[in-house]
């Protein structure tokens, strides 16, 4: 493994969404599992789990998306396209 000289960031976009797959699967795996054997009353009662760590993983989503874009504010031009400029070939 290769020491590297900058500090892990807490909210670079790659481990925020990890950080939020883990949170969804990791509080809706048992879920899942006994789904089955739960009655409708016990389903409404505990489904609401699900509801809320989805929301809950698409928030960190957001902040993920977020972190991206506020690093790469001013992406390259290099392969840009202008489009206000006539073409030189008439």
């Amino acid at each position: 493994m290769k020491l590297t000289s900058e500090p892990i960031s807490f909210f670079s976009p790659i481990f925020l969404i990890v950080v939020a797959l883990l949170i969804y699967v990791a509080s809706t795996l048992f879920l899942y599992i006994v789904a089955s054997r739960l009655s409708d009353k016990e389903m409404e009662q505990y489904w609401i789990l699900n509801h809320v760590v989805n929301i809950l993983m698409n928030v960190i989503f957001s902040m993920a998306f977020i972190s991206f874009r506020s690093q790469h504010k001013n992406p390259s031009t290099e392969n840009a396209v202008d489009f206000t400029r006539l073409p030189d070939d008439r």
